[in-house]
Parts: structure tokens; C-alpha cells; sequence
């Protein structure tokens, strides 16, 4: 396989300040850090670029984690990164003495023969001064300070990287035009739900590998991972959520406030987004709290219900489900849904063919004219009494926008417009056009009456 991009790892033992210089180096949050040792599990892998040069910037987990089952499977992952690795920063804690870790994790990065840069963090603390000339005994040269919080650390490991990967970086830019080509069939899609429903056994499935660390223990997954998944012309951009607990407001921990911010960012982005639940368990508030903020934030959705090899009575089961989908789904009828066992590998081919679909209708545009020969023959063209909206007429209408539909619907007044007469308008409105399932926004203006007297 040949890699568009050189590949730039961050090792060290856990708490050291990976995570930070990851979101310093590409200027934005998409670790989560904080005081806990052991935050990342899954590794981080984003793309950023120094002087028009493009790389791949890899955040693993912390070598040594007490969790001896995740630490085997973070461990795995952080030594194939190692193994396809072009540069490794290696990170150690400058306000400290070096440790027995530090050492382990030098011994462990030697028996690579890769090239390493020793990263002194956290040198702006008073304690620093004691530790002035710590890392030459690791064995990797003169070390480089930083303050990997300092937007400062940025240009500094930008400019050792651009060093040490000059041969690699003169000619990498070739495939990338290539890549770009096919870029415009992309589309991006969200795993969101409960913790522990299975979606990232679902992610790894779809991926074609074990991407993302999967375990019993619910919310396993911190980060969100994202990879890109080709698939018949196409390619999905497929994102791994910690999943939502619950409101924000009542979580006290930082971390599951992290996780839940990173989860809801990552909906917003998105174009689609499955939303997996459990199909052994009842619905709960939770879980239409989040397919509601998933429908006002104009994303299409998914209803996937895993664990289906569990169900008995799976026709009396699948029945209940889709009743309960018509009731509580109201803003959007006929929402797809489907039933699978993530662990099946036959769902991967059903979900990204469901998800072409649904993306096609989310992005669709409609002729104006279609749109007001249906409106007429709908509202207008019937005799008085059949009117439903006889208090209002509907004058024109127009798609604004895709990504979600967006119209502009021209009225004589909006007064007698309820909630309920602007839903049954859109359901109308999708199953003329084919848009079930597919959220749909309306901006209602008022046109003015020539007629009227100022």
C-alpha cells in the first residue's frame, strides 16, 4: 500500500501532554485531555500541513495503561503506528524526574531503528528548573523543549519536522490531486447513540478491522475516531462517537463532558448519521432526545437496531419497534431503519447502500416549477370547501437549498400556520417528491398585497 502521506506519532508514557500538542499542532480540539491518566485508548489520526507539505499527525494511547485488557489492544494499535511510522516525538514530562516508564518506553522505541525526537513538555512550570538537563541519558539527541499548550510548540515541531522528513516531502504531493478527484462523492457519516448499543463493533465492521477498541465496559470508546471507508465509487467518511449519556447539564465529570461535546460536534457535521440502539432494550428518552437534535440539526438519519441475533419473537419484536418509530418520529415520517447484528459482516454492504440512498435524497434538488405545478394542484386548483388551509393560501414556493431541503414558502399570512398545519405541509411535500425519512426545512415569508393601502 502506498502512503499519500508521512506519518508522525506521538509516543510516551500516559499524562505526559500527547493529546495537547496534537490540538496545538492542528489548531483545533479533537482530543479530549485532562488530569486522568489513560484518556486515549483509541489513537488519533488528522491530516494538517506545513508550508502547502501535507502529513498524518497520530495521537496514541499512553504506553503503560493500568486497564490490562485495553492496554493490550491500545498497545497493538500504537505499535503497528510505530512499525508504518516516518518520525516519532516522543514525549516525556519536563517538570519531573525521568522515570522507570520513561526509560521502558526509550528501551521499547529503540528495537524500531526509527527516527526519534525527544519532546520535553511542560517546561513553562516552576518545577522545570530542577529538571533543566533531563533526556540526554534516554539515548536520542539533544531534546526539544516545548509548552505543548503554547501555540508557540506548533512552529517549533513544525520546523523539526520539515527537517527530518525533507526527502520524504519533495515529491508526496502526487496522489493527492488524485485523491481529491474522487472527493466528490464523499460522504460523512456519524455512529452516535448510547454507550455500549455496539457502535464501534459496528465501526470496525464497516471499516474492515479493529480500528477502535471494543469491550464490554460502557464508554470504552472517549475519542471520536474517524476513518474513510471506500465503497462502490464512494467514499464514507465514517466517525466513531463515544456516544451521549446524557443532558449536559448534569454531567460533573470533564471527561463524559468532553466525550458528550465531541459526540453532539460530530452530528452537527455530519451527513448522515446512524443512530444505533439496542434491539433488546425498550427506547428510552435519551435516545429521542438525541434522534431530535439529530433532526433539527437538518442531518439525515439511520435507525439501526443491533444485536438482532439476541431477539426471540423477532417479527412481534420488529412490529413493536416500527409502531413506536410512526409515534415517535412525528416531524419525520417513514425514518429508515434496519436490523442487524454489528458482529455480521453482511451489514456492512446493507448499511453503506442504505446510507447512499438516504444521502441522494438529503442532497436532492427540485425544479421550481415542479415544485409550484405540485403546490397548485395541491392547495389551489380544488374547490374551497376541500381546502385545508383555507385561511391561508399558499402563493409560491421554492428549494433554496439542499443538505437538508430548504424552501421558501410564499403565504398571504403566517398567523393561522400551527406547528401541526406546517408538519402535515412537509409530509405532503416528501411523499410527492420522495423525501420520506429525510428532515425538510420551511422558511414561510409573507408576500404583500398590491391591493392594500398603506
Amino acid at each position: 500500500m502506498i502512503k499519500s502521506f508521512p506519518e508522525i506519532v506521538l509516543v510516551g508514557k500516559p499524562n505526559v501532554g500527547k493529546s495537547t500538542l496534537f490540538n496545538t499542532m492542528i489548531g483545533r480540539r479533537e482530543a479530549i485531555v485532562g488530569e486522568e491518566q489513560g484518556l486515549t485508548r483509541d489513537f488519533q489520526e488528522i491530516r494538517f500541513n506545513i508550508e502547502s507539505r501535507n502529513f498524518k499527525l497520530l495521537d496514541t494511547a499512553g504506553i503503560g495503561l493500568k486497564n490490562e485488557k485495553l492496554n493490550e489492544l491500545s498497545h497493538a494499535h500504537t505499535v503497528k503506528k510505530i512499525e508504518a511510522s516516518d518520525l516519532i516525538f516522543f514525549v516525556i514530562d519536563g517538570s519531573n524526574e525521568i522515570t522507570i516508564e520513561d526509560y521502558n518506553c526509550a528501551n521499547f522505541l529503540r528495537k524500531y531503528k526509527k527516527k526519534v525526537v525527544l519532546v520535553i513538555n511542560k517546561v513553562e512550570l516552576k518545577q522545570s528548573k530542577n529538571y533543566k538537563d533531563i533526556g540526554y541519558e534516554l539515548g536520542f539527541g539533544n531534546p526539544v523543549s516545548i509548552t505543548a499548550k503554547n501555540k508557540s510548540a506548533k512552529f517549533i515541531i513544525n520546523d523539526v519536522i520539515l527537517n527530518f522528513l525533507k526527502p520524504k516531502i519533495n515529491n508526496q504531493n502526487i496522489i493527492l490531486s488524485e485523491k481529491k478527484i474522487k472527493d466528490i462523492n464523499k460522504i460523512s457519516i456519524s455512529i452516535s447513540g448510547k454507550p455500549n448499543t455496539g457502535k464501534s463493533t459496528l465501526f470496525n465492521n464497516i471499516y474492515g478491522s479493529n480500528r477502535v477498541i471494543v469491550s464490554p465496559e460502557a464508554g470504552t470508546t472517549r475519542d471520536s475516531v474517524k476513518e474513510e471507508v471506500f465503497f462502490k465509487n464512494y467514499i464514507y467518511y465514517l466517525i466513531d462517537t463515544a456516544g451521549i449519556r446524557k443532558k449536559a447539564k448534569t454531567i460533573k465529570s470533564d471527561v463524559e463532558r468532553s466525550s458528550n461535546y465531541f459526540s453532539r460536534k460530530e452530528i452537527r457535521y455530519a451527513n448522515i448519521v446512524i443512530l444505533v440502539f439496542d434491539a433488546n432494550l425498550p427506547f428510552t428518552n435519551l435516545e429521542l432526545s438525541i434522534a431530535n437534535y439529530i433532526i433539527n440539526e437538518g442531518r439525515a438519519v439511520l435507525l439501526v437496531f443491533n444485536k438482532w441475533d439476541l431477539v426471540k419473537e423477532k417479527t412481534k419484536v420488529k412490529r413493536e419497534i416500527l409502531s413506536r418509530i410512526n409515534s415517535y418520529f412525528f416531524d419525520i415520517k417513514d425514518v429508515p431503519s434496519i436490523f442487524i447484528s454489528a458482529i455480521n459482516k453482511s451489514c456492512k454492504n446493507i448499511i453503506l447502500e442504505q446510507v447512499k440512498v438516504i444521502y441522494l435524497k438529503w442532497q436532492k434538488r427540485i425544479k421550481t416549477s415542479e415544485l409550484n405545478q405540485w403546490l397548485h394542484s395541491e392547495f389551489l386548483d380544488i374547490k374551497v370547501s376541500q381546502k385545508p388551509y383555507i385561511s391561508t393560501k399558499f402563493r409560491y414556493i421554492s428549494q433554496t437549498k439542499s443538505r437538508p431541503p430548504t424552501f421558501s414558502l410564499y403565504c398571504n399570512t403566517k398567523k393561522k400556520l400551527n406547528l401541526s398545519k406546517i408538519r402535515s405541509f412537509k409530509n405532503r411535500l416528501r411523499n410527492k417528491f420522495g423525501l420520506e425519512g429525510i428532515p425538510i426545512r420551511i422558511n414561510l415569508k409573507v408576500s404583500k398585497n398590491p391591493y392594500k393601502k398603506n
